[in-house]
């Protein structure tokens, strides 16, 4: 029988080997223990990107343990809801004294909440990539789960009604408070000529020297929000990064007091709706906590990372002090492992050509033991372990899932890193990967967005539905056969999109 070889699961853009390390970790350490099943993820790291592979056997055996463990344990979800709460919370206030505090840490200091916070965030991972196990590319109990409720009644048009969370998630109070600064600026016929004509680092200027109340309420929501889009490694946002917001507000001819309405009558609209589809269901108690437990669901699975990307803004001030302590760059640090970091903290010892080399291709996991390959280990590892993608044909039509309902055509945009976003244009499909929150600044422009990955219960799933925007995920090919400027068709009615 051939040897199995490893699969690509995911992909994710802008990252180092701090901190996905750690999820490896919890995937190998105590997720076992919560999961009962072991179920290894091999990451390969090169130039700036991560891509995901597992043993599909061992993530296929995984999933089928856990959903037979929340089949015997209705509350089992739940509990780990409220866990990751706790311990991203906790989390988030252990590490926001590193904004101001770490600068006068000692070496032994600087390592201990280091080491401390690599404890508590494999913890949190314990917990957390249960809700990716468990509704995730091929194995999608969850959504699988409540569409065969809904197909049973009749009732699968209700799908995306009874998954919309009634809680704000920290992204969406971003956007209120956005909302309700916006009147400052509206109500001034001057400022808002200045919003249409000047770029917002010149607005950042005028409004220190000129406009001193409304730079002190942009600052001070700078200072609260600066980390909702920093994912692992930022940039963190900044003024400017905010009055560019308040400038696609103001290009849009957005009404604060029209939008925060209809946004609260949305909300109470949906209570309504989802009560008395409920009521009108014949379902039992597992049927209504099914659809009760995929609701918070959907919630927790983007609320998790909000909580984790808080305290992974907070680390870079710990983690730039510790560069600045070891002659390195921070881009290096990342690349370091937890007993490299204690070691060069205390000794000052730093191998650099093993980091120069991680930051070009790095292999990390669990085969069963811990491993981590660079240079031409690590490229044989891919070559005899990895199974090769097929060739994708390029392809007139492609389909996928549909995320958010709609239609719309338009030039192509593709976006997967910060980077990316100085191509969107207002009115562009944005196609991606994958999303994340650090690419809201271009999904509020698109008319709408494809992704390769993700399923019903993904980022751009979520943040479509929440803003309107037709959304196809799971295309699997979008990115390899879609360029930039391509013109398509998206029927995300259908799931189909055509190439002009």
């Amino acid at each position: 029988m051939p040897k199995e070889k490893l699969e690509k699961i995911a992909r994710e853009y802008v990252v180092s080997l701090f901190p996905v390390a750690t999820m490896i970790d919890a995937f190998a350490g105590p997720m076992k223990k919560r999961v009962g099943a072991a179920c290894s993820i091999i990451i390969v790291l090169e130039n700036k990107a991560v891509t995901y592979y597992v043993w599909p056997s061992g993530w296929g055996k995984a999933h089928k343990t856990l959903v037979a463990k929340i089949k015997s344990n209705s509350r089992f979800l739940e509990n780990v809801y409220k866990e990751i709460e706790k311990l991203g919370k906790q989390q988030a206030a252990a590490t926001s004294p590193f904004v101001k505090k770490a600068s006068s840490y000692s070496n032994q200091e600087l390592n201990f909440h280091y080491q401390n916070f690599i404890a508590s965030n494999t913890e949190l991972y314990s917990f957390g990539l249960i809700l990716s196990l468990l509704d995730f590319q091929e194995t999608t109990f969850i959504s699988d789960e409540l569409h065969a409720i809904l197909k049973k009644n009749k009732a699968d048009k209700y799908f995306n009604v009874l998954t919309s969370s009634l809680r704000d998630t920290f992204n969406k109070q971003q956007e209120i408070a956005i909302l309700k600064m916006l009147p400052l600026i509206t109500k001034n016929k001057k400022l808002v000529s200045l919003f249409k004509k000047e770029d917002s680092a010149k607005l950042a200027v005028y409004f220190k020297k000129r406009e001193k109340k409304i730079w002190k309420i942009i600052s001070a929501h700078t200072r609260r929000y600066a980390w909702v889009y920093y994912v692992y490694e930022g940039p963190a946002g900044d003024e400017i990064y905010f009055i560019d917001i308040l400038k696609d507000y103001i290009r849009r001819g957005i009404n604060p007091a029209k939008e925060l309405v209809k946004y609260q009558e949305a909300k109470k609209t949906l209570q309504i709706k989802q009560k008395e589809i409920i009521r009108r269901l014949e379902i039992n108690n597992y049927e209504k906590n099914i659809i009760d437990v995929v609701r918070d669901f959907v919630f927790f699975k983007a609320y998790r990372r909000e909580l984790q990307t808080w305290s992974y803004y907070h680390l870079e001030f710990l983690l730039k002090e510790i560069a600045k302590r070891l002659h390195l760059s921070i881009k290096q640090v990342r690349m370091m492992l937890t007993e490299e970091v204690e070691l060069a903290l205390r000794t000052g010892k730093v191998n650099h050509d093993l980091l120069n080399e991680r930051l070009q291709l790095v292999v990390y996991g669990y085969k069963p033991k811990r491993f981590y390959l660079v240079g031409k280990s690590a490229k044989d590892f891919v070559k005899r372990e990895i199974k090769p993608e097929k060739k994708i044909k390029m392809v007139n039509k492609l389909s996928g899932e549909v995320a958010s309902p709609g239609k719309a055509k338009g030039e192509v945009a593709i976006i997967n890193a910060p980077e990316d976003m100085k191509k969107m244009k207002a009115g562009n499909i944005l196609v991606s990967f994958s999303t994340n929150p650090n690419l809201m600044p271009a999904i509020r422009q698109a008319a709408a967005i494809l992704t390769d990955e993700g399923g019903l219960t993904c980022h751009a799933a979520i943040v479509s539905r929440e803003l309107g925007i037709p959304c196809v995920v799971g295309t699997k090919i979008a990115t390899q056969v879609l360029k930039d400027r391509d013109r398509v068709e998206v029927d995300a009615n259908k799931g189909v999109i055509k190439k002009l």
